[in-house]
Parts: C-alpha cells; sequence; structure tokens
C-alpha cells in the first residue's frame, strides 16, 4: 500500500471520527464577505409524513429561517437575514434543512440552533476578516506550472454533514 492509500485512508478514518463525535454542535469558521453552510439533518423516527417543521434562530433568538411544512416561510425573517439566506428546498424530504448564510459579516459570529421537532443542533459560526489574498499566479507564457487538488472549507463540511447521516443512520438500525 502506498504512503498517499495509506493517508487516505487514516483521513478518512480521522474524518469519521471527529464527524460522529461533532454531529449535534460543530463549529465553523469563515471570513467576511463570504458564503458558509450551517448544517441541519435530522432522521424522523416517526415516516408517516414528511413534512416537518424547522426553525433556525441566531444568539439573539432572531429569525434566520423558517421551514414550516417543507416550505421556507421567511414572515418573521429578522431584517439581518433578508436576501442572505438559502435552503435546499430539494433536500426537505431527505431531513437536510442545512442553510447557506451569504455575504458574511463579522456580527454573524455566534451560536445558530436548528431546531427540528424534539431535537436542536447548535452551529459555532466564527467570521474574522478578510480572506488573505492569493498567491498571483504565473504570468502568460511562462514556464511556471503549478497543479494542486484541494478542497475548500465549504466541501468538508458538506462531506461532513453527509458523514454525519450516515452515522446517525446506522446508529438508528
Amino acid at each position: 500500500m502506498s504512503d498517499l492509500m495509506r493517508f487516505s485512508v487514516i483521513y478518512i478514518l480521522v474524518v469519521f471520527t471527529l464527524t460522529a463525535v461533532s454531529c449535534q454542535h460543530q463549529v465553523i469558521s469563515s471570513f467576511t464577505g463570504g458564503n458558509v453552510l450551517l448544517p441541519c439533518v435530522y432522521e424522523r423516527r416517526d415516516s408517516s409524513s414528511n413534512k416537518v417543521n424547522v426553525f433556525w434562530r441566531d444568539k439573539y433568538d432572531d429569525h434566520v429561517l423558517d421551514i414550516i411544512q417543507n416550505e421556507a416561510d421567511r414572515q418573521f425573517q429578522h431584517q439581518n437575514f433578508i436576501d442572505r439566506v438559502e435552503g435546499f428546498p430539494d433536500q426537505y424530504k431527505k431531513g437536510n434543512f442545512s442553510i447557506i448564510l451569504k455575504d458574511l459579516r463579522q456580527s454573524d459570529s455566534g451560536v445558530y440552533e436548528c431546531f427540528v421537532e424534539d431535537v436542536k443542533q447548535s452551529v459555532q459560526l466564527t467570521v474574522s476578516g478578510e480572506r488573505a489574498a492569493a498567491a498571483t499566479s504565473p504570468a502568460p507564457g511562462s514556464s511556471a506550472h503549478i497543479t494542486a487538488v484541494t478542497l475548500n472549507s465549504l466541501h468538508l463540511l458538506l462531506l461532513s454533514v453527509l458523514l454525519c447521516s450516515v452515522i446517525q443512520t446506522l446508529v438508528t438500525l
């Protein structure tokens, strides 16, 4: 087994372990002006109805987004979140009530809670200053070539949400 393969297997095991421990309270860091995924995945115990009510609240108990009977309800949404929050309506029936908070501000830092029936999930969001400028790319026609494969924080967060869902499914079996 190559070193890269060993590293990959160890990395996946570590991610699984960390995800299993932190499914109910996650810590997320991002930068001002960016977007962030706030995860909320719920597996319904009673499958007689796929429609549920979900309530997202911030540190001040302000309405971030309400999802009533699987429909986004922005009637009481706090002014700080208008046009800055998106859900995934096509995922509601699968129990994914995660949201994206856009155009982050430092004042967005704090705890966000997702209430689904009798379950509360918390996310601690830390928003810091501007992201550091990316390194400049080589001038056109130069012989310098850099190739890199990276996962950004959104990909890692989506992966952790998926892993949480799988682990919660396995635990309930």
